[in-house]
């Protein structure tokens, strides 16, 4: 007979993340060449699998206990402007009007599932405009990037 336990949220994390290392290194070596990595690159790879992954990991499991589902879901559909701007911030990256584009696209979409809900649901043609509006700027953000895409592989 099957006994029931209570998951160890902190032991679940580490197995799928070492599986997902272990499956993602098979892929790359079928994929990509063999490279040799330096020592300084181990050390690297090292920090950031136990500081930036792990800690992260052991300070967001408890957390999200602890707030609404939500306030989760704003958290994790804004990570990809987080990303963008902490890029922009950090590493000297550019934000092309793409980027730009899709960070307000983001934006929106976020503003209207999280906070115009209740009018939402009232006012269903409202919901059916902002759909559209957002299909629309998603197919022309598309076809910009198939654009950009293209381009650049002829120039190749």
């Amino acid at each position: 007979m099957l006994k029931q336990e209570a998951i160890n949220v902190v032991r679940l994390t580490v197995y799928l993340r070492v599986l997902g290392a272990i499956l993602l290194v098979i892929t790359a070596n079928f994929i990509e060449k063999s490279q040799i990595i330096s020592i300084e690159s181990w050390m690297i790879i090292i920090w950031l699998g136990l500081v930036n992954t792990a800690f992260t990991f052991l300070i967001w499991n408890p957390a999200s206990r602890k707030i609404r589902v939500f306030q989760q879901t704003i958290l994790q559909n804004t990570m990809l402007i987080q990303i963008a701007l902490l890029s922009y911030v950090f590493l000297g990256e550019i934000l092309i009007i793409n980027k730009i584009f899709g960070i307000l696209l983001v934006f929106a979409g976020i503003l209207v599932v999280q906070y115009f809900e209740q009018y939402i649901k009232q006012k269903i043609r409202l919901l059916n405009f902002f759909c559209a509006v957002i299909a629309v700027y998603t197919a022309i953000f598309l076809h910009m990037l198939i654009q950009v895409f293209v381009h650049s592989t002829k120039k190749i």
